[in-house]
This record gives C-alpha cells, structure tokens and sequence, in this order.
C-alpha cells in the first residue's frame, strides 16, 4: 500500500478501485476504521464511573491496549466536546458520580501522527484525526432536530449541527513529508459542530493542510456510517471546489442512519456501498444497531463483492465482529459484546473490599494505605468466632442468636455464603466458550481468583452433575461447541477442608461442601415439575410401607444421584463423588475435631439439604471407630425439597442442623406451593428495606446471593419499625456483582463480575482466541 498510498487516499477519486474494490483499498480502509473503533474502545460508557465519558487509556497506551501496533503511530493529542444547544443522551455521557471528572466534556477522539517507523510503511508521514462516535441504540435518531444553521467558523454556508455531532467518522490528513505541526497549531480543540466531515472541510477551506511557505497536502476523510452533513450550497461550494480534498463514505445498505436526514440535505463526494446481510459469518438478517456499529462495517469492508456476493478478501479475525455487539452466527462460538474491561473497572484492594479503577491515571498508592487500616480492623473483627463454632454451627438450634440476629452469627453465615458464591464466580455461563458448564479456575486457584483467602481453606475436590430427565435450561448449562469439553455434565461444586491455619481460626477442622445454583432468570421455577418421588440412594429401598416413605423432588433428586456412561465425569453421580470425598476427608482427621457444614444457593441449596440429610441419614459424618461429627447446612433462597415424611425423617436426625435464609420477597423459597414442607429453623431477612438498593427491586435481585449476604449484613428483623443497618463492615459494591441492584448513588457498576473481554485474548499475529479458563486437567 505504501507505493500507491495517493491513489488509495483518492488522488483519482478512487476511479477503477471501487467496482470491484480493489485488495489494497480494502486494507487501506480497514486500517483507518480500526484506528477509529480506537475511540470506542477506550471510551469509558460506564456511567457509575467518575470517568464517564473520559478515554479510559493513557495517550501512551492507547494503541497497546486496544490492540493495535504501537509502533506505527504516536498519538500527540487527546481532544473533548461539549454542546450549548439541548442533544440526545447518546451524544454526551456523564458520570452519576459527584467527584466526576467532567459534567460538561466527553473525550471525543485524538490525533496521531506516524512515527518515522510508520512513515516507512505507510510511504508518508501521516497525521490523523479520528473523532469517537457513540454507540447507543439508534432511537435518539428520532429525538434530532434536523436544522440547517450557517458555520460560520469555516463557511458561510448552511450545514447540519445535531445529526452528526458524534458519529462514528474520522478524517486523515495525508503528508508526503516529515511531520510539519504547524498544520494543526490552535487547531487541537475543534469545535463541537466541526466533527469528521465538517473537520476536513474545514481543514481543506481554511487552508490548515499548507505550510508558512503555501505547500498543500492532500486531506482525505473516511466517515463510516455517516450521515448527510449539509444542504446543497454547502455541496457545491465546499465539497465540490475544494480540489485537495477528497471523501469516500462507507455505506451498509440496510443501516437507516446515512439515509439521515431525509429532507434538505446531500450526500458528497464518493460512497462505497457493502452489505453485511450477505456475509455468511453473521445472523441473518440481523438489527438495526448489528447494521450500523463500526466492526460489521469492517468485515463489510473485508468481504463486499459488491451488492452481489461475499467473500472475505481479506484475512481479518471475525471474531472482532462481536466485540460490541452479538452479531456472529452461534456456530461461530465468540461470546457476543465482549470488549469489556475485567470486572468493568472493579478491583479489590488489600482489604478485601472493591473499587472502580477503570481508568489509567488512577493513584492506586492512597488507596492501599487506606486498605492497610481497615485490614487490621477486620482482622480483629474474625477472633470471636472460633470460640463458639458449635453454637453458631446450631448446636442449640440457635437459640437466643436469631432475634436479635447475633454478629458473630451474621459473619458466620455471610462467611459461608461466600463460599457458596465462589461456586459462581468460577461457573462459565458463556455458551460460546467450550467449557461453558466448567469452572473456570482450578482448585489450586480457585479462593485467590474469586477474592477468598487463599490460606483458610484447601480445595480437594471439583464435582459435576448430569441430569437423566428433561430439565430447564437454566440447570445444565451447554456450550455451541462442537468441541465442548462436555455435552452432558455440569461443574456442580467443591469441596474443600480447613487448612492448619484456618483450623485455628475456625476452631476445629471444617469439612466444607459447596452446592452451585443457577444464576439464570427464574422463568425455570414456572418450568419445574413439582412430582415427589421416593429417594432410595438416600434413605434405601425396604422398611417402610410406601405411604411413609420420605419423597422428594423428582428434578433435584435426579440431578442429585444421576450418572452417565456418555461423560467421563458422572460415571459416577454427583451424590457419589461428594459422598466418597467426604468418607475420606472424616477418616483422615478422624482424630481432629471436624465439623461439615454444606452451604448452597437456590438450586444448590435443594441440593446442599439433600446432601446433608444423605451424610447424616447414611452416617457419613461417622468415623471408622463410630465418632460422630456435627452436620450443618446453610441453604440460601432454597425451594422446598421434601414431603411431610421427608421432615419427619429429618427431624429424627440429631447431628443435622440447618438454618435456611430466606429473603421476604424471594419467591423461589415458597416453591413448590403444595405438598411441601420446610425443615430447619428459618431466618428471614428483607433486602428490600436497605437504604443501599433500588426500591423496590425485582424478582432476580430478592433472589441473588450476594444480595442475601448484604440483607444478613444489615437485617434488624422484619418488625414494622425494624429498618436496616449495616452490622458487619461487608462491601455493598458486591451487591451489584451479578446484578444492577444498588441506588445509582453509589456508582458501582451493574453486572461487574466478567473476565477481562470475556476471556478473549489476542495472539501475536492480531487475532483474538476465547480462553477464558485455568489450564489445568480435569
């Protein structure tokens, strides 16, 4: 491209390079859109960040952070906008935050200049301005009014000031000499109605592409998607006369928004037209916003055979296709919206609470001093525990401890519930990553990965379930893979045991066994089918007339005790791999005091009850030499599990204690409705009445765990008068992990828990690859 970069740049108009598009136009142009999404990548959209609608990268890192080769060129310039006149959300992002850096100004692109390595390549020194478009959903175009107002800073003529204020176009001023800045000397801040288009006209108009000495150099614009910028003055006076300037727009077809505004204004210079709906990558027909967004306009660009076929002429990743969107076809299996910062920005400190650090020139060393003071706090907050386990573990069925809800009881329970979460935070949900359905991390990394102490407790076991009966989606999750690590089982859990160290601050050797639930909305409770069945791998075949058999739910019952010949994981069933592990576990600090505790949320709470019942019906809590040790569950948001028969049996069990948590709101614990019943004590909280959260919040955020665990932390009881305060020194931004649930107020990003670009990873040759798990064997 560098021998014939002035006929590329449209020295000819780009005559004989269009129909069909010339191999090196298409590079040429992709080169100037990946140097444009540049300004999306780096743009911060979160608006609970401070940094809302700042560049989240330094002008130092740009190009190495959004993968791009920072060798080519040097950015010497970050600009902002502002608006006088009233525009659409989309166009300015503010912070809701009250320290936020800006509640006036958006980044609103950069300048870049080659560097004399990129003046090599590109056979010129090049100066570029690429100006950030926004990347909201198309309805505010209904909120523009399409007037026509003079300009006068570069033009007596009539031109558009809203519907192109902040859409994805760029310009490059191309130079054919060493760099020469007195180009753009008082030019750095444009003003807001000036954008791509309007820059390069200005640019060419106002003669800012000549030197002192009157030498011109060519400019060239690429907008992408752009809309119509003037009337037809503006036309035939600008676009028309200027002969250093020339304007290729990029236009899919089915995208309405350069078909804007439809009345009084006109398209300039060349357009080359693609069409997206016919490459055989993406869904068909796809959506306004998949028609529109800047990546499918590049795979266009890659493949376009005109209005008549596709074929990628050009070797670019399609997996870049659905970094803002979901766009590729599943087969593909790249997860859909998936440039996205690891955890949105959220980053836990020394402390073990969380922060929003999304941005490159955050002082991180205030913070960890900060973090040093509130750590010995905590630490000594932990020391009372240890000296009552058994009366927190329900020895007394935890009498006197519920009302009022004792604090020790309270960091009891939340440090269980924590526990149980990391059954989520390592679960891949992502259909498109072939070990969606697995943990992502190992064992060994497990407690450090998800932000637990790694020191207090030891991993020992991952198990997995299947199911041998038609179930909700929401149970088994499956990848799109054709190289899916499994087709029939699930990671269900772990269990991990107490290490030396935690044995002293837990005061006994704790057998721990965590159940995963689902994080899937709870349409499944509507799709369950509540038949009760007998459990005989539990409580056996003969004794009892069938009408005093225990029953219990025939859906978790099954996920339960199934196993598969067709996975190498549940040869043997979920029951039988926690089972086995246990039986080991007891006989290996058979002379230690032990204590088993299993714990679990919705789904895996029904299943953490069973499981306990099972160890201490069947006597699995027992030593070879007949000691017996104390079972205690923790079941968060459980459904029912049993009948009548199944509580009586439960009730006969004096080593079983559980104590089910259940959030007034949360509907999943009234289910099933008939022939059900509840065992154990209950305590009941009511996250509705914190201060912290949304009133009055929805089904999914009465139901989450981490909600639960903030409601533990605060609930003062269900009394008229009772209210809410925050017992326990927990971070609330946890509340907001896997939901949007807390007051804006508290900016703290919905949803934060993600891996970094949802596991994608670029490779040296550019392209990017899902890894998103711990190499490690299952």
């Amino acid at each position: 491209m560098a021998e014939k970069w002035e006929e590329l740049s449209g020295k000819n108009n780009w005559d004989g390079l269009l129909n069909p598009l010339d191999i090196d136009l298409r590079k040429y142009i992709i080169q100037y859109g990946e140097l444009a999404q540049a300004t999306y990548d780096t743009f911060i959209s979160e608006r609970a960040s401070k940094y809302a609608g700042a560049g989240t990268y330094s002008m130092e890192n740009l190009f190495t952070k959004v993968g791009f080769d920072p060798n080519k060129y040097r950015v010497t310039k970050y600009f902002y906008a502002t608006s006088s006149i009233p525009l659409p959300d989309a166009f300015i992002t503010k912070s809701l935050s009250r320290e936020a850096w800006s509640k006036e100004s958006n980044f609103m692109g950069y300048i870049a200049v080659a560097t004399d390595e990129g003046k090599v390549s590109l056979g010129r020194r090049d100066i570029l301005i690429a100006w950030r478009g926004t990347q909201q959903k198309l309805e505010f175009i209904n909120d523009l009014q399409f007037l026509l107002v003079p300009a006068p800073k570069f033009l007596v003529m009539e031109v558009c000031f809203l519907c192109f204020n902040l859409w994805c176009i760029m310009a490059s001023i191309m130079l054919k000499i060493s760099p020469i800045y007195s180009i753009f000397r008082g030019e750095h801040n444009c003003d807001w109605t000036s954008l791509a288009t309007l820059n390069a006209v200005d640019i060419t108009f106002n003669g800012i592409n000549k030197t002192s000495e009157g030498k011109e150099f060519p400019v060239t614009a690429f907008p992408f998607a752009s809309p119509k910028v003037g009337d037809l003055q503006l036309k035939a006076a600008a676009f028309d006369k200027i002969k250093s300037l020339r304007i290729l727009k990029i236009h899919n077809l089915l995208d309405i928004f350069p078909k804007y505004p439809p009345i009084g204004y006109f398209n300039v210079r060349q357009e080359l037209m693609i069409d997206t709906t016919k490459s055989p990558y993406v869904r068909p027909p796809g959506e306004p916003f998949s028609w529109h967004l800047l990546e499918p306009h590049l795979h266009g660009v890659a493949g376009t055979q005109g209005l008549a076929g596709f074929k990628l002429e050009v070797n670019r990743d399609i997996s870049l296709v659905n970094k803002q969107w979901d766009v590729l076809k599943d087969e593909y299996c790249i997860p859909g919206l998936w440039w996205v910062e690891k955890n949105k920005g959220m980053v836990q400190q020394e402390d073990g609470s969380w922060l929003l650090l999304d941005h490159d020139e955050t002082d991180h060393s205030k913070i960890r001093k900060k973090s040093n003071k509130i750590l010995h706090k905590k630490g000594k907050e932990r020391s009372g525990m240890a000296e009552k386990w058994e009366e927190l573990s329900g020895k007394n069925n935890w009498e006197g401890l519920l009302h009022p809800l004792d604090i020790d009881l309270r960091k009891y329970i939340i440090q269980y519930g924590e526990l149980a979460q990391a059954t989520y935070d390592t679960f891949i949900t992502e259909r498109a990553s072939k070990y969606a359905g697995a943990s992502r991390y190992s064992m060994e990394n497990l407690f450090t990965k998800v932000g637990l102490d790694p020191n207090k407790y030891r991993v020992t076991k991952y198990f997995y379930a299947t199911a041998s009966i038609p179930l909700p989606d929401a149970f088994i999750v499956k990848s799109f893979s054709r190289e899916a690590w499994s087709k029939e089982s699930n990671f269900m859990g772990y269990i991990a045991v107490a290490t030396d160290d935690g044995k002293a601050s837990l005061g006994r050797r704790d057998i721990v066994i965590n159940w995963r639930g689902t994080l899937q909305k709870m349409e499944w409770v509507n799709d369950l089918q509540f038949l009760l069945v007998p459990a005989p791998k539990i409580f056996g075949d003969g004794g009892l007339l069938p009408l005093f058999k225990p029953l219990v739910h025939h859906g978790f019952y099954n996920v339960y005790t199934s196993a598969s010949s067709r996975s190498q994981f549940n040869l043997t069933s979920a029951r039988d791999q926690v089972i086995e592990e246990v039986k080991r576990l007891v006989e290996e600090y058979k002379n230690e005091e032990v204590s088993i505790t299993v714990t679990g949320h919705s789904l895996g709470a029904s299943l953490a009850t069973l499981n306990a019942v099972d160890i201490a019906f069947n006597g699995i809590n027992k030593t070879s030499e007949g000691k017996e040790f104390p079972v205690t569950a923790f079941p968060f948001a459980s459904p029912k599990v049993g009948d009548l028969q199944f509580k009586a049996a439960f009730d006969k069990l004096k080593s079983l204690r559980v104590l089910k948590i259940h959030n007034l709101l949360d509907i999943v614990p009234k289910y099933p409705p008939i022939g059900y019943f509840d065992v154990g004590k209950e305590l009941m909280i009511d996250t509705a009445r914190s201060p912290y959260v949304k009133p009055p919040g929805d089904p999914a955020s009465w139901h989450l765990l981490e909600p639960y665990l903030h409601g533990v932390a605060g609930t003062q009881g269900l009394g008229l008068l009772a209210g809410f305060k925050l017992e326990v020194n927990r971070d609330i931004s946890l509340v907001n992990k896997q939901w949007d649930v807390l007051k804006d107020e508290y900016c703290i990003p919905g949803f934060w828990w993600v891996e970094k670009n949802k596991g994608m990873v670029q490779q040296e040759d550019g392209s990017w690859l899902m890894l998103d798990r711990d190499e490690y064997d299952f």
